[in-house]
């Protein structure tokens, strides 16, 4: 799990094969990503140039899944190409390489 810049969004990834957003203050989800095949194990929030919020994930299935949330229920861009589970990335300060 993890939390946008300003603290006031929370993302988290689960068995269920989705990534939900939640509003922290308000304390209910916002979001219910969905596009996976198998648990998410890993998730990052970035703000693109044009402030749009995105939504990183990685999951069991070998893949990443990039949610854009301004574009509700979109399927999300899938990165492919992992031999096996996606624990961990980093998001490059330039934004163009997980």
């Amino acid at each position: 799990m993890t939390f946008n810049p300003s603290g006031s969004l929370l993302a988290t990834g689960g068995a269920d094969f989705t990534v939900k957003i939640w509003d922290v203050e308000h304390l209910y989800y916002t979001h219910n990503l969905k596009g996976a095949t198998s648990i998410i194990r890993v998730v990052l929030f970035y703000t693109s140039e044009n402030k749009k919020i995105h939504v990183i994930s990685g999951s069991d299935d070998g893949r990443i899944y990039m949610h854009n949330l301004h574009t509700s229920g979109a399927k999300p861009a899938v990165l492919e190409g992992h031999m096996s589970t996606v624990t961990s990335f980093v998001l490059h300060y330039d934004h163009t390489l997980i």
